[in-house]
C-alpha cells in the first residue's frame, strides 16, 4: 500500500507587536496605544472640534504673544514610554521644544488638554490622568461640554495632581502658559452658539 506523507504544517507568521501595529497604520488613522492595546478614536463631533479649535486658538495666541512656547493639535502624537496618546492640545514650553519632532512629540508636553466625549471620558479620568502625571505633564486640562464645566490639574513637586480652583470671575489660570486663562462662557456661550473667540482674545488684550 502506498503510503501518503503527513502535509506539513504552514510555515511561521511572525506576530507583530502592538508597537509595530501602531507604527504601521495609516497616516491619517486616529489611534492611540495604551498599556498595549490599540484603541481607535471615534471622529469627533462639530461641538467637540469647535471647543478644541477655540482653545488651540487662544492658546496659540497668548503662547505668540508671550513668547513662551508652542501649541499643537491632536493631529501630533505624544508618546510616553511605551503608550502613545494623542492629546486633543498639547504645548511644549520653548524650553523643551527639542522634545517636538517631526512627527511626534516624544516624552511629556508641559500642558495637555482632553475635551472629554462618551467614548472617552473613562480614558481621559483614568490612565491619562494617572500616566500624564506620572510621565511629567506639568498640567491637565478637562473639559466636560456635557457639564459645562473646566478641570485644571497641577502636578506637585510630589509628582500627584490637584485640582485648582477658580478665582474669583470664574476664570482658571496656567500655571504653564502665563497669562492664560479660560472661562466657561468663552466655550459654551449658550444653546446653538460657537465657543467666543472673540471675547476671549480681547480678555486676553489680543485683537
Amino acid at each position: 500500500m502506498a503510503t501518503v506523507a503527513p502535509p506539513r504544517p504552514p510555515p511561521a507568521v511572525a506576530t507583530r507587536s502592538p508597537w509595530e501595529q501602531f507604527d504601521a497604520l495609516p497616516d491619517d488613522t486616529k489611534a492611540e496605544l495604551i498599556d498595549g492595546e490599540l484603541v481607535y478614536v471615534m471622529p469627533a463631533s462639530s461641538a467637540h472640534n469647535r471647543v478644541v479649535g477655540m482653545v488651540y486658538a487662544l492658546m496659540l495666541a497668548v503662547a505668540a504673544k508671550q513668547g513662551s512656547g508652542e501649541a499643537f493639535t491632536d493631529q501630533l502624537e505624544m508618546r510616553l514610554g511605551l503608550q502613545r496618546f494623542v492629546p486633543d492640545v498639547s504645548f511644549v514650553r520653548t524650553e523643551h521644544l527639542d522634545r517636538v519632532l517631526p512627527t511626534r512629540i516624544e516624552g511629556p508636553a508641559d500642558l495637555v488638554v482632553e475635551v472629554l466625549s462618551p467614548d472617552s471620558a473613562e480614558r481621559d479620568r483614568g490612565v491619562k490622568l494617572r500616566d500624564y502625571a506620572a510621565a511629567g505633564v506639568q498640567e491637565y486640562w478637562l473639559l466636560d461640554p456635557e457639564t459645562e464645566r473646566i478641570e485644571v490639574y497641577d502636578r506637585q513637586p510630589d509628582g500627584a495632581f490637584v485640582l485648582l480652583a477658580p478665582d474669583h470671575t470664574g476664570a482658571l489660570a496656567s500655571q504653564v502658559v502665563p497669562g492664560l486663562r479660560l472661562r466657561p462662557e468663552w466655550l459654551w456661550p449658550g444653546p446653538g452658539r460657537p465657543p467666543d473667540v472673540l471675547a476671549a482674545l480681547r480678555a486676553h488684550g489680543i485683537g
